[in-house]
Protein backbone atom coordinates (compact mmCIF):
# COMPACT_ATOMS: atom_id res chain seq x y z
CA UNK A 1 0.00 0.00 0.00
CA UNK A 2 0.95 3.69 -0.25
CA UNK A 3 2.81 5.08 2.75
CA UNK A 4 5.49 7.51 3.88
CA UNK A 5 8.94 7.17 5.29
CA UNK A 6 11.25 9.81 6.66
CA UNK A 7 14.43 10.54 4.76
CA UNK A 8 16.59 13.43 6.03
CA UNK A 9 13.58 15.04 7.79
CA UNK A 10 11.52 15.15 4.61
CA UNK A 11 8.44 13.14 3.79
CA UNK A 12 8.80 11.05 0.67
CA UNK A 13 5.81 9.26 -0.82
CA UNK A 14 6.54 5.62 -1.53
CA UNK A 15 5.09 2.17 -1.19
CA UNK A 16 5.10 0.90 2.37
CA UNK A 17 7.76 -1.72 2.82
CA UNK A 18 6.83 -4.96 4.42
CA UNK A 19 9.41 -6.73 6.51
CA UNK A 20 9.38 -10.21 7.85
CA UNK A 21 10.29 -10.64 11.49
CA UNK A 22 12.28 -13.53 12.94
CA UNK A 23 9.00 -15.17 13.92
CA UNK A 24 7.72 -15.03 10.36
CA UNK A 25 5.17 -12.24 11.03
CA UNK A 26 4.90 -9.40 8.55
CA UNK A 27 4.92 -5.75 9.73
CA UNK A 28 4.80 -2.34 8.04
CA UNK A 29 7.22 0.53 8.65
CA UNK A 30 6.10 3.02 11.30
CA UNK A 31 5.38 6.50 9.94
CA UNK A 32 6.35 9.47 12.12
CA UNK A 33 5.04 12.92 11.09
CA UNK A 34 7.62 15.64 10.58
CA UNK A 35 7.31 19.25 11.72
CA UNK A 36 5.90 20.15 8.29
CA UNK A 37 2.94 17.89 9.07
CA UNK A 38 2.28 19.09 12.62
CA UNK A 39 1.28 22.41 14.16
CA UNK A 40 4.09 24.23 15.96
CA UNK A 41 3.04 25.13 19.51
CA UNK A 42 3.96 28.49 21.03
CA UNK A 43 6.47 28.42 23.82
CA UNK A 44 4.87 28.14 27.24
CA UNK A 45 7.33 30.82 28.36
CA UNK A 46 5.79 33.21 25.81
CA UNK A 47 2.28 32.51 27.13
CA UNK A 48 3.39 32.94 30.76
CA UNK A 49 5.12 36.24 29.96
CA UNK A 50 1.91 37.46 28.34
CA UNK A 51 -0.46 36.59 31.20
CA UNK A 52 1.81 36.90 34.26
CA UNK A 53 1.14 40.62 34.88
CA UNK A 54 -2.60 39.84 35.09
CA UNK A 55 -2.39 36.93 37.55
CA UNK A 56 -2.73 37.84 41.23
CA UNK A 57 -2.18 36.09 44.54
CA UNK A 58 -5.05 36.35 47.01
CA UNK A 59 -4.64 35.96 50.76
CA UNK A 60 -7.54 36.00 53.17
CA UNK A 61 -8.06 36.15 56.90
CA UNK A 62 -11.07 34.60 58.62
CA UNK A 63 -11.87 35.09 62.29
CA UNK A 64 -12.96 31.85 63.95
CA UNK A 65 -14.69 31.67 67.32
CA UNK A 66 -14.36 28.34 69.13
CA UNK A 67 -16.64 26.64 71.64
CA UNK A 68 -15.12 28.62 74.54
CA UNK A 69 -15.73 31.92 72.71
CA UNK A 70 -12.01 32.35 71.97
CA UNK A 71 -11.18 33.96 68.65
CA UNK A 72 -8.38 33.04 66.31
CA UNK A 73 -7.47 33.99 62.77
CA UNK A 74 -7.15 31.50 59.94
CA UNK A 75 -5.42 32.36 56.72
CA UNK A 76 -6.14 31.03 53.25
CA UNK A 77 -4.69 31.66 49.81
CA UNK A 78 -5.67 31.42 46.19
CA UNK A 79 -5.36 32.93 42.74
CA UNK A 80 -7.23 35.33 40.54
CA UNK A 81 -6.84 37.38 37.41
CA UNK A 82 -7.45 41.00 36.55
CA UNK A 83 -10.34 41.42 34.09
CA UNK A 84 -10.42 45.23 33.90
CA UNK A 85 -7.89 47.99 34.28
CA UNK A 86 -10.11 49.69 36.88
CA UNK A 87 -9.42 46.93 39.40
CA UNK A 88 -11.91 44.10 38.96
CA UNK A 89 -10.54 40.61 39.66
CA UNK A 90 -12.08 37.17 39.17
CA UNK A 91 -11.33 34.41 41.68
CA UNK A 92 -13.02 31.40 43.23
CA UNK A 93 -15.81 31.87 45.74
CA UNK A 94 -14.25 29.33 48.11
CA UNK A 95 -11.12 31.51 48.31
CA UNK A 96 -12.99 34.56 49.67
CA UNK A 97 -16.09 33.04 51.27
CA UNK A 98 -16.52 34.24 54.88
CA UNK A 99 -13.27 36.25 54.72
CA UNK A 100 -12.93 39.19 57.10
CA UNK A 101 -10.01 40.59 55.11
CA UNK A 102 -8.92 40.00 51.52
CA UNK A 103 -5.48 41.06 50.27
CA UNK A 104 -4.43 40.98 46.62
CA UNK A 105 -0.79 40.87 45.57
CA UNK A 106 0.03 41.84 41.99
CA UNK A 107 2.83 40.25 39.97
CA UNK A 108 4.88 43.45 40.45
CA UNK A 109 4.69 43.01 44.26
CA UNK A 110 2.12 45.72 45.01
CA UNK A 111 -0.45 44.71 47.65
CA UNK A 112 -4.01 45.98 48.06
CA UNK A 113 -7.02 45.30 50.25
CA UNK A 114 -9.93 44.03 48.16
CA UNK A 115 -13.68 44.08 48.56
CA UNK A 116 -16.13 41.45 47.33
CA UNK A 117 -18.39 42.86 44.63
CA UNK A 118 -20.27 39.60 44.02
CA UNK A 119 -20.13 35.85 44.64
CA UNK A 120 -21.80 32.79 43.20
CA UNK A 121 -21.30 29.67 45.34
CA UNK A 122 -22.94 27.41 42.72
CA UNK A 123 -20.33 28.22 40.07
CA UNK A 124 -17.61 28.90 42.68
CA UNK A 125 -16.88 32.34 41.21
CA UNK A 126 -16.31 35.66 42.94
CA UNK A 127 -15.65 39.19 41.72
CA UNK A 128 -13.31 41.42 43.73
CA UNK A 129 -12.38 45.09 43.42
CA UNK A 130 -9.12 46.82 44.31
CA UNK A 131 -8.42 50.53 44.16
CA UNK A 132 -5.26 52.55 43.90
CA UNK A 133 -3.07 50.81 41.33
CA UNK A 134 -2.06 52.63 38.18
CA UNK A 135 -0.45 49.52 36.67
CA UNK A 136 -3.17 46.91 36.07
CA UNK A 137 -3.02 44.58 33.07
CA UNK A 138 -6.40 43.06 32.20
CA UNK A 139 -6.95 39.69 30.54
CA UNK A 140 -9.98 39.17 28.34
CA UNK A 141 -12.23 36.19 28.89
CA UNK A 142 -11.86 33.47 26.29
CA UNK A 143 -14.58 31.38 24.72
CA UNK A 144 -14.51 27.73 25.77
CA UNK A 145 -16.46 26.83 22.63
CA UNK A 146 -13.29 27.62 20.66
CA UNK A 147 -11.43 24.77 22.40
CA UNK A 148 -11.26 21.32 20.90
CA UNK A 149 -10.37 17.97 22.39
CA UNK A 150 -6.60 17.77 22.12
CA UNK A 151 -6.01 21.55 22.43
CA UNK A 152 -3.09 22.59 24.62
CA UNK A 153 -3.96 24.67 27.68
CA UNK A 154 -1.79 26.47 30.24
CA UNK A 155 -2.77 27.50 33.79
CA UNK A 156 -0.89 30.20 35.71
CA UNK A 157 -1.81 30.83 39.33
CA UNK A 158 -0.82 31.20 42.94
CA UNK A 159 -2.27 28.20 44.77
CA UNK A 160 -1.47 27.48 48.42
CA UNK A 161 0.56 30.67 48.74
CA UNK A 162 2.94 29.72 45.94
CA UNK A 163 3.31 32.59 43.50
CA UNK A 164 3.15 32.36 39.72
CA UNK A 165 3.05 28.59 39.29
CA UNK A 166 2.59 27.21 35.77
CA UNK A 167 1.15 23.95 34.51
CA UNK A 168 0.06 22.67 31.13
CA UNK A 169 -2.41 20.13 29.91
CA UNK A 170 -4.52 18.91 27.06
CA UNK A 171 -8.30 19.30 26.77
CA UNK A 172 -9.83 15.85 27.03
CA UNK A 173 -13.23 14.67 25.90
Amino acid sequence: GAGCSIIASEVVEEDTTTTETATGNQSEDIVIPTSSQTQVLPSIADVVALVKPSVVAINTEITITDFFNRQSTQEAAGSGWIISEDGYIVTNNHVVEDADRIMVKLANGEEFDATVVGRDPKTDLALLKIDGSEDLHALALGNSEDLEVGSWVVAVGSPFGLEQTVTQGIVSG
